[in-house]
């Protein structure tokens, strides 16, 4: 489906999409694609919805149809903490990132809750180039970010210039930045 959707595969993806959140193949998802360090802290699926599922496919054709379906907020985290667009920048996935960047209401800096790494971060540290260029050049970016005026910055910028900021130099709770996590990783 990432490669060719066509019409009838797409109303069949989703249909069972909005049937997802109760389907077996969304917890043999889930458990299938757990880090190991991450199920000794999580007993459920809970939350990996639907538009998870799509973003870490990359399934680019069905990620605005499920979010004009108003069922799941593109901002939700599931039970490893990450959004969607986590995910799909975790997994290289550069339509998906895309699109998700595209929808007003998608918030690019938030951290997830277990590692306190942005989507940017997991792209870097993944080594997905495309993605991390996608942060960083369609968003506004504060290239000199630690401060204290960080904090009220991207509220004013977005009411002025309507966009939302990325911090590039935003640690994670072991104190490294994308730019560490890439490097760390072996990613140039």
């Amino acid at each position: 489906m990432r490669i060719e959707l066509s019409d009838c595969s797409k109303r069949l993806a989703l249909e069972l999409l909005d049937r997802y959140d109760n389907h077996i193949s969304a917890e043999l998802l889930w458990e299938s694609i757990n880090e190991y360090s991450l199920r000794s802290h999580i007993d459920s699926r809970k939350s990996f919805s639907a538009l998870h599922c799509v973003s870490y496919f990359g399934i680019a054709g069905i990620v605005v149809d499920l979010i004009n379906m108003k069922k799941w907020d593109v901002n939700q985290r599931d039970s490893a903490g990450l959004t969607p667009l986590m995910w799909a920048a975790k997994c290289g996935r550069e339509e998906v990132v895309k699109l998700l960047l595209q929808q007003n209401h998608t918030e690019p800096d938030i951290p997830d809750t277990q590692y306190d790494r942005t989507a940017l971060s997991w792209a870097a540290r993944s080594g997905h180039e495309g993605v991390v260029k996608l942060f960083l050049g369609q968003l506004f970016v504060n290239l000199g970010s630690i401060g204290q005026w960080w904090g009220k910055t991207p509220q004013i910028m977005s009411l002025l210039f309507g966009k939302r900021y990325i911090n590039p130099d935003r640690p994670d709770k072991d104190g490294q930045t994308p730019l560490s996590q890439a490097a760390g990783s072996g990613h140039y």
